[in-house]
């Protein structure tokens, strides 16, 4: 039985489990995504102050985790080699999304996709916006199965260009 929450203060080391597990990941297959000690846990937990961040659970057992908020992302003002498909309307925005290495394979960030959908969609939101690296495939193959579009090029405060990628509700 899986379900969703808002994550505690006290969940804050298991999350940052998962973020040591997701970044060793995505070394292994040499993308350059989280490598700078981003996600940190100051940011995480300014996530959690914030209310947007979520962890998924199997029973009573964290799994995965995400940042889920509706609002606007300022690194999405501009988009560049291509086009939002719902400009200037209220969206969703998912960050962060990290699986357990051993839950991988299973679905879980779908199910990250689809609790945002319904977060989206009580919020009368017309899309879901998410950004990933250009080397990151197997996230684009995620977003892509979940209906999603890639829509162009965005550039991160840092300077670090994020394909991005929307889903109209």
């Amino acid at each position: 039985m899986y379900f969703i929450e808002k994550t505690k203060l006290t969940e804050l080391d298991i999350v940052m489990e998962i973020f040591a597990q997701a970044k060793n990941a995505l070394k292994r297959m040499n993308i350059d995504q989280w490598q700078n000690g981003y996600p940190s846990k100051e940011v995480i937990l300014d996530d959690i102050q914030k209310s947007i961040s979520y962890v998924l659970k199997e029973d009573k057992r964290i799994i995965a985790t995400a940042a889920v908020f509706i609002g606007n992302e300022p690194t999405y003002d501009r988009i560049f080699d291509g086009v939002w498909i719902t400009d200037n309307m209220p969206y969703c925005v998912i960050h962060r999304i990290a699986v357990k290495d051993e839950y991988k394979g299973q679905n879980i960030a779908s199910k990250i996709v689809s609790f945002s959908e319904e977060l989206a969609h009580d919020n009368k939101a017309a899309s879901i916006r998410v950004d990933t690296h250009r080397d990151n495939i197997p996230m684009q193959k995620m977003l892509q199965k979940n209906g999603f579009i890639y829509c162009g090029i965005i550039y991160l405060k840092d300077g670090k260009e994020r394909f991005a990628f929307e889903k109209s509700i």
